[in-house]
């Protein structure tokens, strides 16, 4: 016999109890969630796209976040530099699985335009994007300016109009969940308002309500329009004080793209870690190095490694410390797992090509 398996919430407890009482059970928002739960075209193809060119630096091992599990967090990844024309960039890593520099250069600039029509004050928080293969939803890591994409999603997204609006709410996880979501000035918005636009945004008012109600703030504010009348109205009796918070952010009377300094220094530093060119005298960075000396090279056991460097954070002074002390973890000699760096450090930099175990291919 095979049973389902459900995860209980409490909008699924509300449900069930009023379902047994043969009662509609009363939502917790006005929609089920922002992007997907709405037919709203909250941004459209034809907004402003400030999107100016993207730069190929190279084949690398940056981290590489995946949902689907199984990986490590480096991996192989084609690596671009997205410039837009107000100053703000993005480093977008593109899964080395797309097979070539070009099918990767496709594949970026589908989000490319996508992340030029965001604003300004969003994009600038927005430092790295990953993109993977496969159907997975997407995600965002807040205090690392990151998100990850996945293709398939991503396409079908496309397809519904909505691939706009999931990067949008994407890089307000990435940009201002760190600076806002805990701020003072935003939970007494929370507690104003006394409900919430989603449903979504109810079931984790801790991890979703901005991202949530940003979008509709947003186009409330810049494309009122795009929201039917009598929505509209409902959404403003519903939020006001998020809306006003949001309003400030994004000011109505200010454009939505304008210049900024450039994050130059951030950019070409993780490009230079990702390219192997970091400084090995540093703990933290041989850290990564002997984890795919150890993972990929070696065949140690992932959990293992990941263990050990977990434990050995902050023991040792200089990278050579820490590699001596992996070595007589796993039972390496020195000199071995140091040839094995020494292919890790450089793996796909653009100072060489490497051929699949890792070695620089003769020019």
């Amino acid at each position: 016999m095979t049973y389902a398996c459900f995860t209980w919430t409490p909008l699924l407890g509300v449900a069930l109890v009023a379902a047994a009482l043969g009662q509609e059970p009363e939502r917790p928002g006005l929609y089920r969630s922002s992007v997907v739960g709405t037919d709203f075209d909250f941004i459209q193809e034809s907004d402003p796209d400030v999107f100016e060119r993207l730069d190929y630096r190279g084949e690398g091992l940056p981290e590489m976040p995946d949902k689907r599990g199984g990986a490590t967090q480096r991996q192989k990844a084609f690596l671009f530099v997205a410039r837009f024309t107000d100053g703000t960039r993005v480093l977008l890593s593109i899964d080395a699985d797309f097979g070539s520099e070009e099918a990767a250069r496709k594949e970026a600039l589908r989000y490319t335009p996508r992340l030029g029509r965001l604003p300004t004050a969003l994009r600038d928080g927005v430092v790295r994007v990953v993109v993977h293969q496969g159907g997975e939803d997407t995600t965002a890591f807040s205090g690392e300016g990151l998100m990850v994409l996945y293709s398939e999603n991503a396409t079908k997204r496309i397809g519904t109009h909505d691939l706009e609006e999931t990067v949008f709410h994407e890089s307000v996880h990435a940009a201002w969940d760190p600076l806002h979501e805990t701020s003072a000035a935003w939970l007494a918005a929370q507690e104003r308002d006394g409900r919430f636009v989603t449903d979504y945004a109810a079931e984790k008012p801790k991890g979703e309500d901005l991202a949530e109600s940003a979008l509709f703030a947003f186009a409330l504010t810049h494309h009122p329009k795009r929201i039917p009348r009598t929505d509209a109205a409902r959404i403003r009796k519903a939020i006001p004080a998020r809306i006003e918070f949001v309003a400030r952010l994004l000011p109505k009377d200010k454009p939505l793209h304008y210049p900024v300094p450039p994050k130059e220094e951030r950019i070409e530093g993780l490009i230079r870690e990702a390219l192997g060119c970091i400084d090995l005298t540093q703990p933290e960075k041989m850290s990564d190095i002997v984890s795919n000396a150890l993972m990929l090279g070696l065949k140690k056991p992932e959990g293992e490694v990941r263990a050990f460097l977990d434990e050995s954070r902050g023991r040792f002074k200089t990278g050579d410390e820490l590699l001596a002390a992996s070595a007589a973890r796993f039972q390496v000699a020195e000199p071995a797992l140091r040839e094995e760096v020494r292919k890790f450090e450089h793996c796909n930099c653009t100072h060489g090509d490497l051929d699949e175990s890792g070695e620089e291919k003769a020019r």
